[in-house]
């Protein structure tokens, strides 16, 4: 997800961004790559948890430096030197340098969960809320459980990509000043809805599709006021004797085979259980490349300036799954302006790649590397890193 951001590409949920590439969680930054859960950053390149930096290389948690190589503070002119000497438009010192900069952050104090200016707040990347439990990419909200990705919310729970509503329960990108909806999937400015799917600007509407601009509708036929509100409780009524109201939408109601979505990646499931639940699964497709040119990604350039436009007519096939994936013109664009090596893994993998380094938006129970008190964490000690609670990293850190 990206938010008025531009030039921006192989990233996830971005704000404010301008030039950026395998950027994570990033707000207002311009010219960067491979920044990570850092902000107000200006032509820097592998950062991670930093705030206000200018032209620094490789760094953790530093907070308004300029011209830092590596965590060490360098003159403009040492660092235009050590920063010449690494040129990430070849794939091979873009490997090297991405292995010296996880090591880095894994000897470093790390925050366990990133809660900025919340309080009586649970979860990870929350900033300005209140009485937000096990939530996750939250702002500006409050008294809200088990929300992801949301802005402005109040008394809701089980919610996710919404905005500027309250009173929401079981949505799906639901929002866009909406008040108590239930059980919804892509709507917005609703009142007073349940099971709605596809509805804008809709209020006491129940079991509908696709409306706009409508009252008192029950599986899109309207009514007046009174028969509508007889009809809604004896249908519930109905419902809750067979067991079936009070829950989202079922799984086979998904656009999506399962294997296919984000939800695989995050809360990975067999296809046994996926089908036991109702859900879809989609056998893997063999691609047709008929009698299309391939390249092995291994034997892809390394140096971007190398790199022709013959690339656009080819197959590459990816160095980790054997995937077939392509260039296409706007792509080769990108890279050879930003000098940025070519990929050698497909949109899908790049994909799980940024997951990954976001532990796939879980938190795991660990212990404060400095305190040793029990903190919940996004990074594990069993994997090498170092997280501290907010309290010990304030007073190594900040």
């Amino acid at each position: 997800s990206t938010f008025q951001s531009k030039d921006v590409m192989d990233s996830f949920y971005l704000r404010l961004v301008e030039g950026g590439y395998n950027n994570v969680l990033t707000n207002k930054c311009f010219k960067c790559t491979y920044i990570y859960f850092s902000n107000d950053c200006i032509e820097s390149d592998f950062l991670y948890d930093c705030r206000n930096c200018l032209n620094c290389f490789g760094c953790v948690n530093l907070r308004n430096k300029s011209y830092c190589f590596f965590n060490e503070q360098l003159t403009k002119e040492e660092y235009v030197i050590k920063r010449k000497q690494i040129d990430l438009g070849k794939r091979s010192e873009v490997k090297i340098t991405h292995q010296r900069f996880w090591e880095l952050v894994k000897s470093q104090p790390i925050r366990a969960v990133r809660i900025k200016q919340s309080n009586n707040s649970t979860g990870s990347d929350i900033e300005n809320c209140r009485d937000t439990f096990w939530s996750f990419q939250t702002e500006d909200s409050e008294n809200i459980r088990y929300g992801r990705f949301t802005t402005a919310i109040k008394d809701s729970m089980d919610f996710g990509f919404s905005g500027k509503s309250n009173q929401l329960y079981e949505t799906v990108q639901a929002g866009g000043d909406s008040s108590k909806v239930k059980f919804a999937y892509f709507s917005k400015t609703c009142l007073d809805c349940e099971y709605v799917f596809s509805c804008q600007n809709c209020s006491n509407c129940f079991g509908c599709v696709g409306l706009k601009n409508v009252k008192y509708a029950i599986f899109n036929k309207v009514y007046q006021p009174d028969d509508y509100f007889r009809i809604i409780d004896d249908l519930k009524e109905k419902l809750l004797k067979q067991g079936i109201y009070g829950e989202f939408f079922p799984y086979n109601f998904s656009n999506f085979a399962y294997n296919n979505s984000t939800a695989q990646i995050l809360y990975p499931l067999s296809q046994e259980e996926i089908l036991a639940k109702g859900g879809l699964w989609q056998d893997e497709i063999k691609a047709n490349i008929g009698e299309s040119q391939t390249i092995l990604s291994e034997d892809l350039p390394d140096n971007i300036d190398d790199v022709s436009d013959e690339i656009l007519s080819k197959i590459i096939i990816s160095e980790q799954s054997g995937h077939p994936f392509r260039i296409v013109p706007k792509e080769l664009e990108f890279y050879r302006r930003f000098r940025i090596a070519l990929p050698v893994l497909t949109p899908l993998e790049r994909m799980i790649k940024r997951f990954e380094t976001m532990s796939n938006l879980q938190i795991f129970e660990d212990q404060c590397f400095s305190c040793q008190k029990k903190i919940w964490s996004v990074h594990a000690t069993q994997d090498g890193f170092r997280p501290y609670c907010e309290s010990c990293y304030q007073q190594e850190i900040v």
